[in-house]
């Protein structure tokens, strides 16, 4: 008799262990190897066995069960997440600007950035669930520049891309006349 090969779980890989929503299932191949380096072949030396769905925005499981000569069970992940936020327009007064985006399949919520000229950073402002934010108390006639980024909750937090640079700015105040001299 042979004794079976047990199987380490770093000799196990997923072909890719994140996504970005498109609408289709993912379903990331497996490789396998033992101890030696040789791959080993999908339903002759191990079975694996997909998570349900696989499309939405999401953390996935994919359990692989090794059989014949080999013992091991493995459990590994992989994410799909948010789409990128596109189409931010805004809208603005004096001393608001309102932030406005297209909704993303399968987000939960969505993180707003605000640049900071000081430190050259953008800085989280606010996380939302809905698809617009207003941000109060700005200064009038000056510019500012955002982002914003999708996010889902499965088992964590799994993030979009950041959107591209928003950049925007309040109107300027009416001026007024003090005096008026006339010749």
């Amino acid at each position: 008799t042979i004794n079976p090969q047990k199987i380490s779980s770093s000799k196990v890989k997923l072909s890719a262990s994140s996504y970005t929503y498109d609408g289709k299932v993912k379903t990331p191949s497996v490789t396998v190897k033992n101890n030696n380096g040789t791959t080993l072949k999908k339903d002759t030396h191990y079975t694996v066995k997909y998570e349900s769905g696989r499309k939405n925005a999401g953390k996935y499981s994919v359990k692989v069960t090794m059989k014949g000569n080999y013992t091991g069970t493995f459990t590994m992940y992989f994410t799909i997440a948010p789409k990128k936020v596109s189409s931010i327009s805004a809208s603005q007064t004096t001393s608001t600007i309102t932030l406005n985006w297209k909704k993303q399949t399968g987000a939960d919520g969505y993180r707003i950035y605000k640049y900071n000229s000081s430190t050259k950073k953008y800085e989280k402002l606010k996380d939302v669930t809905g698809t617009s934010y207003k941000i109060s108390k700005l200064k009038a006639g000056t510019a500012y520049k955002y982002k914003v980024r999708a996010y889902t909750k499965d088992d964590g937090t799994i993030w979009g891309s950041y959107s591209d640079v928003f950049a925007t700015a309040t109107k300027c105040k009416t001026p007024s006349i003090k005096k008026i001299s006339s010749t």
